[in-house]
C-alpha cells in the first residue's frame, strides 16, 4: 500500500517521487539524470537474474537530489563512481562503490551510516574523509572487503563511531594507534585481514 501511494505522488515521472525502490525506474532516473529534490530515499536491488547487471551513466545523477538522505545500493556495477553526491545523506551503503575516492565536494552534516564494503573505495579516500568536519557524526563505518585499503588512518576526528568494520580486506597491513582512543567504540571488526603485521591486544574503553 506504501509504495501505491509513493507512485501516486508522480505516476509517470519516477524522479519527482520521494522514494525510489523499482530498479528500473532508478536506473532511469540516474542515468538520464532526471533525479529531484523530492527524493528522499533509493533503494537499489536488482533481482537474482540481474544482479551483475552494469548500470551505465555519467556519474552527474545524484546532483539534482539535495534532500536525499537514504541511498541504499545492494548490487548492480556501475560504470564509473559519482560526480556528486547530497550533503544531506544520513544513510549511505553502496555495496561495490565504483570508484577509490568519494565526490570532493562530499561533506554530510548529519551521516551515520557508511558502508562501502566490496568496493573499490581507498585507504587515501578514507584518509580525506576522516579529516573533513562534517563527517564527524558517523557512527558506523564499514569497508569489507575493499582491496585498496592497505591502512587505517588516523580516525581520532570520528568521535562518534560505534562501529569499525574492515574484514576481509586482503592488502591492509597496519592500523593507526587512534582507533584505540575512540571512546564510543563498541564492535571493531578485522577479520581475516591476513597481511595485518600487529593487532594491538589492547582492550577499547568502550568494548
Amino acid at each position: 500500500m506504501g509504495k501505491g501511494i509513493v507512485q501516486q505522488e508522480s505516476l509517470k515521472v519516477a524522479g519527482k517521487r520521494s522514494r525510489l525502490w523499482f530498479h528500473e525506474d532508478i536506473v532511469q532516473v540516474l542515468s538520464r539524470n532526471k533525479g529531484s529534490e523530492n527524493i528522499e530515499m533509493i533503494f537499489l536491488q536488482f533481482p537474482f537474474s540481474e544482479e551483475t547487471r552494469e548500470v551505465k551513466w555519467n556519474g552527474d545523477g545524484f546532483e539534482k537530489m539535495e534532500n536525499l538522505k537514504i541511498l541504499i545500493i545492494k548490487n548492480g556495477h556501475f560504470s564509473r563512481g559519482p560526480t556528486h553526491l547530497p550533503n544531506s545523506l544520513r544513510v549511505l551503503e553502496w555495496n561495490g562503490y565504483p570508484s577509490q575516492y568519494l565526490p570532493f565536494d562530499f561533506c554530510p552534516e548529519s551521516l551515520a551510516i557508511f558502508n562501502l564494503s566490496h568496493g573499490q573505495f581507498s585507504s587515501d579516500a578514507l584518509t580525506d574523509f576522516s579529516l573533513k568536519p562534517g563527517f564527524t557524526c558517523v557512527k558506523v563505518l564499514r569497508f569489507d572487503k575493499c582491496p585498496n585499503v592497505t591502512h587505517i588512518p588516523d580516525v581520532s576526528s570520528l568521535i562518534n563511531l560505534e562501529e569499525l568494520s574492515f574484514r576481509r580486506c586482503d592488502n591492509l597491513s597496519t592500523i593507526h594507534e587512534s582507533v584505540w582512543s575512540l571512546d564510543n567504540l563498541k564492535i571493531l571488526d578485522a577479520e581475516y585481514c591476513h597481511k595485518l603485521r600487529s593487532f594491538l591486544s589492547l582492550m577499547l574503553p568502550s568494548l
